[in-house]
């Protein structure tokens, strides 16, 4: 009997090590720090309402209002512009530096082009490190794991200071460049690249954008590092339940909430915030498709952020996928959700493509 209760003692520690070690190689405070400092909070704002530009140009025309009273529109027109928030991974590719992010959050919707991208995309200000905090990492009681209900961590970027900055108009040689504006897609000069809606990923080449070396410089000096390809994994053949980790900027974290006027707005958000790193596993992986299936938090603001296992990116947030249950009466039906995820190997063929 007693061989029998040291041999089940025997069976049970051996599961919680191994739980335990699944824990932490997927809570490891050094993976969660490295990839804090490869995510970006930005803020795409789109092309105000050319409808309501001509309505205000057609009463001036007609002079039913007088110059000052259109220039006060134009103002209300330019002050709200559809404003969206979303995460973009910052890496490096072949010497050139790229953000990526879910081709969604990026979309001009407004300008009714399907290709276009928002005319101003602007850095979303982290959350400035406490004095004494070196990790880049403060841990509170707020993480929401979809696989274990434990402490979690929400990430934290480290700043160097407030420096204000001058709009593109005016720059300046000291002046920070905290925004980019007037991408372009032509014959000549590709700025961005655009997936199909469907596979819904963009990429920006910060090399070719103007101002995109300032740009970096601010990314530099903010503590933000590009991931590398090493970083990446380019076949995704993981599996049904294996852990993993996602990141992002979530509504829910943002603070420090103050409308800029339009003019400032081009180059500074409207507010600050704080990374989110939340837990789960895989769903399901089709072979076929450029998408898989996880069981994690995510919500809005995580789109466009990474999906991390073993500490590689696997995928980027893309939104989600339901299926109808049907449930034996009297219940009726009812409606399972995942969270859906682009796989990085797509990420990847799209990178090799648009550096060709």
């Amino acid at each position: 009997m007693k061989s029998v209760l040291l041999f089940l003692l025997i069976i049970e520690i051996g599961f919680s090590c191994s739980a335990q070690r699944r824990k932490q190689s997927i809570s490891d405070d050094s993976i969660i720090n490295k990839w804090n400092h490869s995510i970006i909070n930005i803020e795409c704002i789109q092309s105000p309402s050319l409808k309501d530009y001509r309505h205000v140009m057609d009463l001036l025309s007609k002079k039913k209002i007088d110059a000052s009273t259109a220039g006060k529109q134009i103002n209300s027109i330019e002050n709200n512009r559809a404003r969206g928030y979303g995460t973009a991974i910052f890496a490096k590719y072949h010497g050139r530096h790229f953000l990526i992010s879910a081709r969604h959050v990026l979309w001009n919707e407004a300008s009714g082009d399907s290709m276009a991208i928002c005319p101003d995309i602007v850095l979303v200000e982290n959350f400035d490190a406490l004095p004494n905090d070196t990790s880049g990492t403060i841990i509170v009681d707020r993480m929401i794991d979809s696989a274990h209900p434990v402490k979690g961590k929400i990430g934290v970027t480290p700043l160097n200071g407030s420096v204000r900055v001058l709009n593109f108009s005016f720059v300046s040689d000291t002046a920070e460049i905290r925004s980019l504006s007037s991408l372009r897609n032509t014959d000549k000069v590709k700025d961005y690249f655009f997936s199909s809606s469907h596979d819904d990923i963009g990429i920006i080449d910060l090399d070719t954008v103007e101002f995109g070396n300032r740009f970096l410089q601010t990314l530099a000096k903010r503590g933000y590092v590009p991931i590398e390809i090493s970083d990446v994994d380019t076949i995704c053949r993981f599996r049904r339940l294996d852990p993993i980790l996602c990141m992002g900027f979530p509504a829910e974290t943002e603070y420090d909430i103050t409308r800029q006027s339009w003019f400032r707005s081009t180059f500074e958000a409207d507010l600050k915030s704080i990374s989110m790193t939340t837990e789960g596993f895989i769903v399901d992986n089709p072979p076929e498709s450029n998408y898989f299936e996880a069981a994690i938090f995510t919500y809005h603001g995580f789109s466009g952020g990474p999906v991390i296992r073993n500490n590689k990116l696997i995928g980027v947030v893309q939104g989600a996928t339901y299926h109808i249950v049907r449930n034996p009466p009297p219940l009726g039906y009812s409606v399972l959700m995942h969270s859906q995820f682009i796989k990085a190997s797509f990420i990847y063929q799209m990178l090799k493509e648009f550096t060709k």
